[in-house]
């Protein structure tokens, strides 16, 4: 499922959206009234549950390992299909006992195969009894013995205690062996992806999809064992059945004469079009399975030539078929691709969906909530169902499976099947401080009723500019009076709205610009003011469109701050909301809401001038053919509350940051004009995955201290180079937490309470500093952790709790929630910088990466960054020194 972040079948909210005194956790298994009061001025030493299992006992066979070529295939089970089909079809006497196979290219098998041609030997194989080389459905593929050394699965014990021997390629291809043996029962039952499996047991039905739920298995080598994380996950699938009755759900259509599209265009022959492309169906004229490349109008109807004389599609399968088609003028689906020499087009009403076929597209936004509430499983449900409790909602987890699983028991391997216990600290809480007095948050969490903000900006220069057409004025009127009157008791020096414009969403530069005209009124000097003037925008409740034409134009075009406000959120606002939007409002003008003190940031401060740095890439959804996003926020006071953001686009799928050089450059250079040389920069990198971890830290390390070198030389700059510290934060992982009932760490319901971190001990990578810190307390659902993995450390000397207590409070001073969030600000940060990029671009261009029109751009033509670069427009130099990103 593209698109939807933190696939985990539950999950922790955290509170980016920022709640005042909300309660977290979600799950069912604490104490009633939370947990016991303890003292959190220092570290509280405690032990958790985890959802990782060890295993007692290493495969004790040898294995060989073969390399496998054939014709590229994208399909992940289609692979496996074709594997299937040549061990127990083809040759099923040279794979006894059964070889195992990694779905890309390597196959393992327990003896020396006996191929034909020696360690070496091709084979055709296809889907009818006499397949025929250079036929649709044949593939020829090809077997060789590596030239490495036999795998010894047995031996990882010791190498995992090795660290220099972790990273070799013997280890990484055990560890692969592992993953496929713990897997192979489970997904030869179930549909699967790399990683996980599903079960239709508990299923939730939307248009033209499913939501089914399962369980993601992997190895995890350790300092002190191999384990087997199991975590509940889910999915998203066509349904299958009839072509036919699946449009017409997906389209929620109750008549099939909405299907009726007379010609290529159209929203509803898009969406259709956009839904089906890459499905697979199967053909009742011949049962093969075809894949949907388009859609054609009116398909009975569509003309071909036969032997020299025209038929159309409803006179061929009646003559040839004796199939009587009943909706001839219905759209129907293209099985060719485009330019292909011979169409072949059929009617809906023929295909069949084939069964188990993911849906990997975005999800509508209207569908969120559903999703979220199908995915979220509170503690207890969770740790019950990865441990093989019974449960109607979910399939029996793997766990329950292993001592049954044939390749499993075969290989020797052993598996405990209760979950490790480890040792872990509940970290010491910071204080969060207000301009008047200091607070200790409460399981993560703080209320800013009553106090005045550290540094509340003057809000001065404003107006309203409201794009409702019905009741717009009376909510216009509550965005007034309850901006104001919470404004002014969080601390504001507030005037009323210079002006209230309202307009309609199709001239929405024209009314902005108008309201500046009418601003500049009372503002003669509205070009220069500082800090920038601000609009509140007031949005009719689905305006995707008229929003991104706001932000294009404050963000990029006028310089001008803009909040915009949803017309559903407004009619239901109350005190509390109102505060939401004034942290965001006093951000964005340069206050401070709020700061943090803690040990670690006074350690820190100690040392000398400090940035904190946070970076992210964001890539296309699958299938897209469009750049990569990449941002840099920085700290720019010593409070480190207060954020710079630039973003850049590159090349699609590159992991690594390609303009960081040029970045940090700026980065550094306007932090030192403001705050003088920095003695210290602390790197926080987020999104990526443990496999690119090396080559990703390694050239973007090297590109900060080149970035550095290229700064002190052209500024002539005669200070100390300052140290660096590097670490990446991983929100993906799938370990989770469960105190016990009467733990210090149970918050009452289930959940860790904020500020546990693990111990370097049973979860420890073998070659790397790293630790798991929960730092937030779960709105609904399971908290989930963020991985922190410490590459590159010159200030720290790799001392892990002053990591942690520093990790812990850059994760409260989110400048828009009052409570802790799941990893540090301006890792948040660097996420939204991220997720604006389609802001960057004019409304109207085809490169807008929100229209449809950028996918039109992008098919069938070859990726021309330059392109897309030059359109891409940086933020407005007005713009730059705020907020602009919350």
């Amino acid at each position: 499922m593209s698109g939807y972040r933190g696939r985990g079948g539950s999950y922790g909210q955290d509170a980016r959206g920022g709640n005042f005194g909300g309660r977290g956790g979600g799950g069912g298994f604490g104490r009633r009234g939370g947990p016991p009061m303890i003292n959190r001025d220092q570290s509280v030493s405690v032990t958790v549950q985890t959802n990782c299992f060890t295993i007692k006992k290493l495969p004790q066979k040898d294995y060989y390992l073969y390399d496998m070529f054939k014709p590229d295939v994208g399909n992940f089970g289609r692979r496996q299909e074709i594997f299937d089909k040549l061990q127990s079809n083809v040759a099923p006497h040279i794979f006894s006992p059964r070889a195992l196979y990694d779905g890309k290219a390597l196959v393992y098998s327990s003896h020396r195969l006996e191929l034909p041609s020696g360690d070496g030997s091709s084979f055709l194989i296809g889907w009818s009894d006499k397949p025929v080389e250079g036929n649709r459905g044949t593939f020829r593929v090809t077997l060789k013995l590596t030239a490495g050394e036999i795998i010894r699965p047995k031996n990882l014990g010791v190498l995992g205690k090795q660290k220099a021997a972790v990273n070799n390629p013997e280890v990484t291809t055990a560890v692969n062996l592992l993953n496929i043996l713990i897997r192979q029962d489970s997904n030869q039952k179930n549909p699967h992806n790399a990683r996980a499996f599903f079960s239709s047991t508990g299923k939730m039905s939307l248009p033209g999809i499913e939501l089914w739920r399962g369980f993601h298995q992997s190895v995890r080598l350790t300092r002190e064992h191999a384990l087997i994380n199991i975590d509940t996950t889910m999915t998203t699938l066509y349904k299958p059945g009839l072509l036919l009755d699946l449009c017409m759900d997906y389209m929620q259509f109750r008549d099939t004469r909405n299907l009726m599209f007379d010609e290529r265009g159209g929203p509803h022959f898009y969406k259709l079009e956009r839904f089906l492309k890459k499905l697979q169906i199967t053909v009742q004229t011949t049962k093969k399975r075809r894949t949907i490349y388009g859609l054609v109008p009116t398909a009975g109807k569509y003309v071909f030539s036969k032997d020299g004389n025209d038929l159309t599609i409803e006179e061929y399968l009646k003559t040839n078929y004796n199939i009587h088609v009943r909706h001839p003028n219905l759209v129907g689906v293209r099985l060719t691709k485009p330019g292909a020499e011979h169409q072949v087009i059929l009617p809906l009403e023929v295909c069949n969906v084939v069964p188990g076929q993911f849906y990997r597209q975005r999800l509508p936004e209207h569908l969120t909530p559903e999703v979220v509430r199908f995915a979220t499983l509170n503690p207890t449900e969770r740790l019950n169902a990865i441990t093989g409790g019974a449960s109607q909602t979910i399939a029996d987890s793997p766990i329950l499976n292993y001592k049954n699983s044939e390749v499993i028991t075969q290989s020797g391997m052993e598996i405990d099947t209760d979950p490790i216990t480890i040792r872990g600290q509940l970290l010491a809480l910071p204080k969060v401080k207000f301009r008047s007095d200091d607070l200790i948050p409460t399981n993560g969490s703080w209320n800013v009723v009553n106090r005045t903000l550290y540094r509340a900006a003057p809000l001065k220069c404003w107006a309203v500019v409201n794009f409702v057409e019905r009741g717009g004025d009376q909510l216009a009127q509550t965005a007034v009076q309850g901006t104001m009157h919470c404004a002014k008791a969080l601390g504001f020096d507030v005037s009323g709205p210079c002006t209230v414009q309202s307009g309609s969403g199709q001239a929405v530069e024209q009314l902005l610009n108008r309201t500046i005209v009418e601003m500049k009124g009372k503002f003669p000097n509205l070009e220069t003011i500082k800090p920038r003037p601000l609009l509140i925008v007031i949005l009719p409740q689905n305006a995707a469109e008229v929003r991104q034409r706001v932000k294009h134009w404050g963000d990029f075009t006028a310089g001008v701050l803009t909040q915009c406000i949803r017309e559903g959120k407004l009619k239901r606002a109350n005190d509390q909301y109102f505060n939401n939007i004034a942290l965001k409002l006093n951000a964005r003008l340069k206050g401070s809401n709020f700061v943090v003190s803690s040990p670690a940031m006074t350690a820190l401060s100690n040392q000398g001038c400090f940035i904190i740095m946070g970076a992210d890439v964001a890539h296309p959804g699958p299938g897209l053919c469009r750049p990569s996003t990449a941002s840099l926020v920085w700290s720019m006071d010593p409070y480190a509350a207060h954020y710079h953001a630039l973003t850049e686009v590159q090349h699609p799928r590159l992991e690594i940051i390609q303009d960081l050089k040029q970045m940090v450059y700026e980065a550094v250079l306007g932090f030192g004009k403001q705050n003088g040389t920095p003695k210290q920069i602390i790197f926080f990198r987020d999104g990526v995955s443990e496999g690119e971890f090396r080559k990703v830290a390694e050239q973007e390390i090297t590109d900060i201290g080149v970035a550095i070198d290229n700064l002190w030389r052209t500024m002539n700059i005669k200070d100390p180079k300052p140290r660096l510290t590097f670490i990446v934060v991983g929100k993906r992982h799938h370990i989770a937490f469960f105190p016990t009932r009467d733990s210090l760490a149970n918050d009452g319901k289930g959940n860790c309470v904020a500020g546990f971190a693990s111990d370097q001990n049973y979860l420890s990578h073998p070659s790397t500093t790293d630790f798991y810190l929960q730092s937030h307390a779960a709105i609904q659902g399971t908290s989930r952790s963020g991985h922190y993995t410490v590459i590159h450390d010159e200030i720290f000397d790799f001392n892990i709790n002053k990591i942690q207590e520093l990790a812990f409070s850059l994760c409260h001073v989110y400048a828009k929630a009052t409570r802790s969030v799941s990893i540090p600000a301006p890792v948040y940060y660097a996420d939204l910088a991220c997720a604006r990029s389609s802001f960057h671009y004019a409304p109207n261009s085809a490169f807008n990466l929100a229209s449809d029109a950028a996918s039109s751009v992008s098919n069938g033509q070859d990726f021309n960054l330059d392109d897309w670069k030059a359109n891409f427009k940086r933020v407005n130099r007005d713009m730059a020194t705020s907020m602009y990103f919350l």
